[in-house]
Order: structure tokens, then C-alpha cells, then sequence
């Protein structure tokens, strides 16, 4: 599972899955379909920086 973390001012152009929700909820889920999907594209979302 590679890791990438872009900036607000540089989101990815595309992905796979958006969870919408980094609380730990959404970091859990997303971390688990990246692990369980690999190759899966998953960004995370959030209103706070």
C-alpha cells in the first residue's frame, strides 16, 4: 500500500474511491479497502486542513 499525501493546493487529478470523512471512521475504511485493493486509488477527504 503506497502512501501519497497531497496538498489542498495539489489534490489528485483522479482516484478510485473518495471517502469523504478523515475522522478515524474514515481513515479506518480507507486504510482497510487500500489494503484489501491493491492497486485502488482511495483519496480521503476533509473540511480541515
Amino acid at each position: 500500500m503506497a502512501v501519497d499525501h497531497p496538498s489542498r493546493d495539489d489534490p489528485p487529478s483522479e482516484c478510485d474511491l473518495a471517502v469523504v470523512g478523515a475522522g478515524i471512521i474514515g481513515l479506518a475504511a480507507a486504510r482497510e479497502l487500500a489494503l484489501r485493493h491493491d492497486g485502488l486509488r482511495v483519496a480521503v477527504l476533509d473540511r480541515e486542513p
